[in-house]
This record gives structure tokens, C-alpha cells and sequence, in this order.
């Protein structure tokens, strides 16, 4: 009989760790160890292994909590278990990621491709946290830049119909559970590794894939949320999961809240006594050396202003450094008067003596336009920024949303868009027929009265 009751357990065990680690209640830890003991004690050394009991890109993953067990406590029992998780993954029935990545195969083309087996390969990075073994971060590397190669759609979203396709122009299913465990594994890698490439995809997939999963009102999110088409409702397309008393419940509605919590892990971070500062929307934050403020309209085009203030009594103060995004092809800053320029995709370090340190950030926000391929050949997504734009037929009620005008470079190159009242990013400008204009919207709240909607648009010279 099919079940997927060890990827179950590892949720659970995933959940007790989460919040022993944020409470520090030995309750919590002791029902974490008290679950690992009991997967001890029903496979391997002469019993079942994990993989007999099928389904193996779910039932696999406790791969990655047992890595967890051995950092939390430092006991080997852990690690061996995981190592023999480790085998059932090579094994026939399994995706054997760590070898075909080594070998050079695309992650679609593992025998094991849904996206529940992201689950798995969190493992394998977390196995080179643990370990050191150069072996599990190139493997955890290949497997993630195989996906951004091969299956991540132009809002940064990864899947089609809940797995790797090797083809990111289907307009098919995109499923947000597939969403916030890609980008669970890339937020690790990029702790580990502190690639700013990995950072500009999470700021990416942050403002498209995730905030547009959401309905405005943020009582509902979506199961889909395709590059073209119309965003629905969870509870409506995936309704077979809901259960009496929760018609709500469902995998997608329960990780929809994650995706969004995931900025917890890349707004502000420490390198090397370094405070990283990686998020540029209005906040206001304290640390133990320093508070914090930012002004901004940010993702939309503008100046950030922000303040950074030295708390009294501490006068260790550590440096603080400023993400410039990979997107920006010039940043011009001034501190405390002073003007400087930054190069894109670094951090721009400060180190000032001064109480209070005034910075005005000023990125480039020129529109970029990326080409479509096999299904979206001559067609293009227009980016501002972090932001995917689209146009939306309640935005365009005088066209037809599935024959939508050209629109021109110079038309584009001459406007830009303008954040609104309501939050929304509003893009005005005349299409390259004569006449006829087109307003485009940010993808967060691109099709959110249920209206049909577009991404990939068809741009001229």
C-alpha cells in the first residue's frame, strides 16, 4: 500500500525542531528525539529500509532532520542514520541526486524529480554544513543551478504541474508549495555559500512568485499562480484535500505563510562580525549595536534613505554593509554627505566612527527586457527592479487582453512606474500602435480582482 507516512513524521519533527529551537523547551526536543528514536528502531540493521516502504521523493526526506539531530546534539547516531538514508537514496528506487549531479545530469532528468524530494537535497546541503565534505555542496550547488537553468518560470517561481520539467516556458501549474521549498533550498545554500547570485533570485522570487501567490486582502493564496492566466483561489482548485471543520486546510494554504516568512532569513545577516543589511522596503529594526530605520517606496524606482544609529552603551559597533542587487547596473551612494559608487552584486561596506551614519541610496531602475523561448518564442518579460511586470485586463478595458500591442523599447525606455496609494506599481506608456496605450501592473497585484492577465508581452524596436 502507498503511504507517505515518514514525510509526515518529518514535518512534524521539522516543526518540533523549529520550535524548540525558537522557545528552548526540552518538551519540544524530547517528542523530536523520541520520534528519531523511532525510526531507529524500524529500519535498517537487518529491518526494512526507508525506501521499501515506497514513494521515495517523499519518504526520503527525514534524510534531512537526522542531519539536523547530528549538528543539534552532536551524536553520531544521527549521522549514521542519515547515512543510510544516504544509500536508499543512490538506490534504484530513488532519485540518487548526489551522483547524477556529479555526473552532470539535469535535475529534470533524475528518475525522481517532484518537488518533494527538495526536501531530500536540503538534506545534502545540510550534510556539507555537518560534515565539511566537498562532495554534498557541489552536489547541492549543480542541483540548484540545474533548476535555475531548466525549470524556474520568469517570476521566480520553480515547477510546472509539481515537478522539473527542463521547460520554464510551459504556462501550466505552478504549484506555491513547489515555490517556498526551491527556495527553502536556496536560502540555505545561500547562508552556507553567501553567493549574492542566490540572494538576487530570493529578492526576486520574493516580490513575483511568493507576494503574488496572495490575494490583497491576504485571506486567501493560491494553489497556481501562472505566468499567464488567472490567479484562484487554493480552497477552490485543490478543494479534495479540505477535511470536515477546515475547509481551508491544504497543503498550499499551510506553506503559503512560509513563503513569505522566508525573508526572516535574508533581511539582515552577519558575515564575518559584518551586519548585512539585504532589504530595502520601509523598516524599522534594532540590534544590540545599532537601530536601524529605512524610507523608501522600494521595489518601485526611487531613492532609499536610510538611518543608521549607534545604541548607547555599546561601543563595539560592527560594520555594517549594504547589499547592492545583481539587477542594478550602477549604485550611487552618499554617506553623511559624501558621495561614492558601489559595484553591482556586492556589498558595500561601512565603517564610520560617526552616532548617526545617513545613507541615500540610489540603484539604476532602467527596464530590462528578458526574451521567451520554446512556448514564449518573440515574446519577453519586462522587469523594473526585483519586479515582474504584466498587464491586466481590468487594467486595459479597452483591449483585448489575449491580443495585446506591441510595445516599444523607446516607449518603454520613456516612462516608468509609479507606486500608488493602494501599494500597487502602476506603468503607463503608449503601445507601438498609434493610439493605443497600455498600462502595466507589478505582478503582487497583477490579475488580483480575478481578471485574465499577462506576462510575457511582445516588445519592438
Amino acid at each position: 500500500d502507498c503511504t507517505w507516512d515518514a514525510w509526515n513524521h518529518y514535518h512534524i519533527m521539522m516543526g518540533l525542531l523549529l520550535w524548540y529551537n525558537l522557545t528552548g523547551r526540552e518538551d519540544y526536543l524530547n517528542s523530536l528525539l523520541k520520534i528519531a528514536g523511532l525510526f531507529m528502531s524500524k529500519f535498517y540493521n537487518g529491518k526494512p529500509t526507508l525506501a521499501s516502504i515506497g514513494s521515495t521523493e517523499m519518504n526520503l526526506a527525514p534524510y534531512h532532520i537526522f542531519v539536523l539531530l547530528y549538528e543539534l546534539t552532536g551524536e553520531s547516531k544521527y549521522l549514521y542514520f542519515a547515512k543510510k538514508i544516504e544509500g536508499d537514496i543512490s538506490g534504484e528506487n530513488a532519485g540518487d541526486y548526489i551522483n547524477a549531479s556529479l555526473s552532470g545530469v539535469e535535475f529534470y532528468q533524475c528518475k525522481k524529480n517532484r518537488w518533494e524530494s527538495l526536501h531530500t537535497i536540503a538534506g545534502i546541503a545540510e550534510m556539507y554544513a555537518a560534515t565539511g565534505e566537498a562532495k554534498y555542496l557541489i552536489s547541492a550547488e549543480k542541483i540548484v543551478r540545474s533548476i535555475f537553468k531548466t525549470d524556474v518560470h520568469n517570476t521566480g517561481a520553480f515547477s510546472t504541474d509539481e515537478q522539473a520539467i527542463g521547460n520554464p516556458y510551459t504556462n501550466s501549474n505552478i504549484e506555491t508549495c513547489c515555490v517556498v521549498a526551491f527556495n527553502a533550498l536556496v536560502s540555505r545554500l545561500w547562508s552556507i555559500t553567501g553567493e549574492s547570485k542566490l540572494l538576487d533570485f530570493l529578492e526576486l522570487s520574493h516580490y513575483n512568485a511568493v507576494c503574488g501567490s496572495f490575494s490583497l486582502s491576504g485571506k486567501w493564496s493560491t494553489y497556481s499562480t501562472p505566468m499567464d492566466g488567472v490567479k484562484c483561489a487554493n480552497t477552490h482548485e485543490i478543494n479534495f484535500q479540505c477535511r470536515p471543520g477546515s475547509p481551508q486546510l491544504n497543503c498550499c494554504s499551510v506553506n503559503a505563510p512560509r513563503g513569505v516568512g522566508q525573508i526572516s532569513d535574508w533581511m539582515f545577516t552577519e558575515h564575518d562580525g559584518v551586519l548585512c543589511v539585504n532589504f530595502y522596503e520601509s523598516f524599522e529594526a534594532d540590534f544590540e549595536d545599532w537601530h536601524i530605520t529605512c524610507e523608501s517606496d522600494y521595489p518601485a524606482p526611487g531613492e532609499i534613505h536610510l538611518s543608521i544609529s549607534g545604541k548607547t552603551g555599546c561601543p563595539q559597533k560592527r560594520p555594517v554593509s549594504l547589499r547592492i542587487p545583481g539587477w542594478t547596473a550602477s549604485c550611487n551612494i552618499i554617506v553623511n554627505g559624501k558621495c561614492t559608487e558601489a559595484d553591482s552584486g556586492s556589498w558595500y561596506r561601512i565603517e564610520s566612527e560617526d552616532d548617526i551614519i545617513n545613507i541615500t541610496l540610489s540603484f539604476d531602475f532602467t527596464p530590462r527586457t528578458e526574451p521567451g523561448a520554446m512556448g514564449y518564442e518573440g515574446k519577453y518579460s519586462i522587469y523594473v527592479g526585483p519586479v515582474l511586470y504584466g498587464a491586466d485586463a481590468a487594467h486595459n478595458p479597452k483591449l483585448d487582453i489575449r491580443e495585446l500591442p506591441k510595445i516599444s523599447r523607446n516607449k518603454i525606455a520613456l516612462s516608468s512606474p509609479v507606486k500608488q496609494i493602494d501599494g500597487s506599481i502602476l506603468w503607463q506608456m503608449e503601445s507601438a500602435d498609434v493610439g493605443k496605450e497600455i498600462k502595466l501592473c507589478d505582478f503582487y497585484h497583477l490579475g488580483s480582482g480575478g481578471s485574465l492577465y499577462r506576462t510575457w508581452l511582445t516588445v519592438s524596436d
